[in-house]
């Protein structure tokens, strides 16, 4: 084991290149600017998530949250009730999940997955806090939160950061692993009990919940605490002894992966945060940060970041456990909703290096050299999935769009739901019953100052009017220049009637654009309820809701007079 002369001499000839000059920046300006700068990328995050995140019903949230609510509203038994909360869905038992959807329903009598997706990233924010909180001093405290904020809030976490059933669990899972492992730290009767109620979440939230235990398992025989060790293992044991009753898993989860392909995917998940997406190197880097951690317990780090090594060693095994459900799905990718794993266990990693090499006599040096880099992951990870993030919330409109046109989600190549008509069912039985309903998409909107111009390039592609709803796809384009998504606007007129302004969906068109002019797409929605019956000449506006241009197109809608349409309103 390295004593601490050769450490020493390790740090010296690591920091003694650095190229930052004496610092002469009094200590509280400098304290002060590393934490306003770790604020950037969070309030960059916030801003995207207020942005993207839909109340739109997606996935799982068919059956473990419509599904659910209906069960209680036509008049479950408690029994039933508490059965439901502890059942298996998708091999995980999301009881906290369930019991918020289940609150959000006795008080509001409805369930909204914007208030939900909220819920679920600040549960990523409460971990962050939490890890900051455990590393102790100031100082540690100020490296921990600036390394977290750079590595952690990114959009590469967007499946979760705008998809309220990945956040309300994939986020809350570590979040009580975190404080199950930094109570056992505590070394007393109450840090014990609640490690032991956290853990039992961690596994009732997901199935790679079930890691804690081995590792704090670990922990507790590392610091000879035979007693607590034992009561800890028979607690452990109850727990993932109920959780596996009648545990069955899926083919198509990725039980026919081979032991070949489900390491690749483990070491590929564990690099795959600073990756960027490219697998390859995904791979040497979960080689690289698995070294790492070996050789700081080889080193004797445990004993002096009990906490921090057995975090990490969690966040490897619960990517070993997640590499066993998934390696066989979609030739090896990993799902965005995982990166959060990786993004977790190299922050702890990149933290422990900072702790390591540091000079007591100038603890800032290190990490102000590493700042530029922990900035340009950031950018170059915000970069690579921006678009996605966004296109990943239009697809959940168009698909919302395409239920209020048909009344159905058959045919149509985003599904909310792999089962179209048991979606069908779920979503009307809950619309019917008002728990919950679909969200205007396409708001109207009342522009105060609208003048007319002709400086608008524009063409539809589609006008369609049933009896549930109007639609128009289109779009436009001015000279010169490319319009803002948010600023282009449907307009309609009814013979002598005021000009009605709406939003629209947005979508790229780059079979339109010509030259340094980008075309604009949008999808436009409404259903019948909210348009009178008549003929609509159909216009586009560019500008905001204070002012406007507006052009209106020789095309035409004709809004019949409904009769006899019993299907519900969305």
């Amino acid at each position: 084991m390295p004593t601490a002369e050769s450490s020493h001499a390790l740090h010296s000839l690591f920091v003694s290149w650095l190229p930052l000059p004496p610092l002469r920046i009094s200590p509280r300006w400098l304290i002060f600017t590393l934490c306003a700068t770790a604020l950037f990328p969070v309030a960059f995050i916030g801003w995207k998530v207020a942005s993207n995140l839909r109340n739109i019903v997606y996935w799982d949230e068919f059956d473990s949250v419509l599904a659910f609510l209906l069960r209680i509203e036509a008049g479950a038994a408690w029994p039933d009730i508490v059965q439901h909360l502890l059942c298996k869905h998708n091999e995980h038992i999301t009881l906290v999940s369930r019991l918020l959807f289940a609150g959000s329903y006795w008080l509001t009598g409805t369930i909204n997955f914007q208030v939900i997706g909220i819920i679920g990233n600040l549960f990523l924010l409460a971990l962050c806090v939490v890890l900051v909180v455990a590393a102790g001093s100031q100082q540690r405290r100020i490296r921990l939160g600036v390394v977290l904020a750079w590595m952690v809030f990114s959009l590469q976490h967007y499946e979760s950061l705008f998809w309220a059933g990945a956040s309300i669990d994939h986020f809350q899972v570590h979040l009580w692993a975190a404080l199950a492992l930094i109570s056992l730290g505590w070394k007393n009767r109450v840090g014990f009990l609640l490690a032991m109620l956290c853990a039992q979440l961690a596994v009732f939230t997901l199935a790679h919940g079930v890691m804690v235990f081995p590792i704090g398992l670990l922990l507790l025989l590392f610091t000879r605490r035979w007693r607590e060790a034992l009561l800890w293992t028979a607690w452990g044991v109850l727990i993932v002894s109920f959780f596996l009753k009648d545990f069955h898993s899926l083919a198509h989860h990725g039980t026919q992966a081979t032991l070949t392909q489900m390491l690749l995917y483990w070491l590929r998940l564990l690099g795959a945060s600073p990756a960027v997406g490219n697998y390859g190197l995904a791979l040497w880097l979960g080689v690289v940060v698995m070294l790492w951690v070996l050789w700081l317990i080889r080193d004797g780090t445990w004993r002096r970041e009990a906490w921090a090594v057995s975090l990490a060693l969690y966040m490897i095994g619960a990517a070993a456990l997640v590499s066993v459900g998934r390696a066989n799905l979609s030739g090896g990718l990993i799902a965005p909703r995982y990166h959060v794993i990786s993004a977790l266990l190299w922050s702890l990693a990149l933290f422990l290096a900072l702790e390591r090499w540091s000079d007591p006599r100038r603890p800032w040096r290190l990490l102000l050299c590493c700042l530029p880099l922990f900035l340009v992951f950031n950018v170059r990870a915000n970069w690579r999935y921006y678009g996605k993030g966004a296109q990943f919330a239009r697809n959940l409109e168009f698909a919302a769009m395409r239920f209020k046109r048909f009344g159905t989600m058959r045919q149509y190549p985003f599904l909310l739901h792999p089962n179209p008509d048991r979606a069908d069912r779920l979503l009307r039985l809950a619309m019917e019953r008002r728990i919950y309903r679909l969200p205007t998409i396409c708001r109207q909107v009342r522009i105060r100052d609208l003048q007319e111009t002709q400086r608008i390039a524009c063409g539809i592609d589609q006008i369609e009017v049933n009896e549930r709803s109007a639609h128009v796809r289109a779009w436009a384009m001015l000279p010169n220049t490319t319009i803002n998504r948010k600023r282009l606007f449907v307009v309609l007129r009814r013979n002598n009637h005021p000009i009605l302004a709406f939003s629209a969906v947005s979508e790229e068109r780059p079979d339109r654009s010509v030259g340094t002019a980008r075309a604009t797409g949008l999808r436009f929605t409404v259903t019948r309820d909210r348009l009178p019956s008549g003929t609509y000449t159909i216009g586009f506006a560019v500008g905001n809701e204070a002012k406007a241009y507006y052009m209106m197109t020789p095309q035409k809608m004709v809004l019949p007079v409904k009769g006899g349409d019993a299907s519900p309103k969305i």
